[in-house]
């Protein structure tokens, strides 16, 4: 549907058990993944046809990020124990093998990439402290390997108020958006009250 109002657009028929991450830069195709292991997709827009954009014979493959300037694609591999962070040139609308991924982190437990507006730095969960915090990672320009070390963000070190990875982020020019639970708690003293006897 248009952010300007108007009739919404049925996408596809056949599309259960797919879960929507977000757009190509051009807007024109949905990025989506499906299946075991879980390989990304694209959806047309205008034809409802599902591509296959990038998968793994073994691992999970998630969190499907395109670069702003669409050239570069960053994702989550998942498996063997392990949650680390990618990134795959794009070039011709497809994805490259395998031995050109670029390791971006190596976990145990990174996740949820979100590039900058200017694609120079890549977000992400990370409990590499202790905690589920925002983490990033600086990118080289040009060949978008890292570049020094990950820093943490924000960090969440309370147990009242933790980050929790299910419910996303939003990055913009100079704003980072989260949302997050509150988790509180009493304790209640009562007055135990005796059986009577007489029944």
């Amino acid at each position: 549907m248009s952010t300007k109002g108007g009739v919404e657009e049925k996408v596809c028929d056949s599309c259960a058990g797919q879960t929507v991450l977000g757009w190509t830069p051009d807007s024109r195709q949905i990025v989506a993944y499906r299946g075991r292991p879980v390989e990304l997709i694209l959806i047309d827009t205008q034809t409802g046809k599902q591509t296959t954009l990038l998968r793994h014979p073994s691992f999970d493959l998630h969190r499907g990020q395109f670069s702003p300037d669409g050239r570069w694609l960053a994702f989550n591999p998942k498996g063997a124990g392990r949650s680390t962070i990618r990134i795959t040139p794009f070039r011709d609308g497809v994805t490259a093998p395998e031995k050109e991924w670029i390791p971006v982190t190596e976990g145990p437990d990174d996740a949820h990439p979100t590039w900058s507006p200017d694609g120079n730095l890549l977000y992400f969960y990370s409990d590499r402290a202790g905690f589920l915090d925002f983490w990033a990672q600086r990118l080289d320009p040009v060949t978008r390997k890292p570049v020094g070390a990950p820093f943490e963000v924000l960090a969440f070190h309370t147990a009242r108020r933790p980050l929790l990875s299910a419910y996303g982020k939003a990055v913009t020019r100079d704003r980072l958006f989260w949302s997050m639970e509150e988790i509180t708690g009493n304790i209640w003293l009562a007055t135990r009250i005796a059986p009577d006897p007489a029944r």
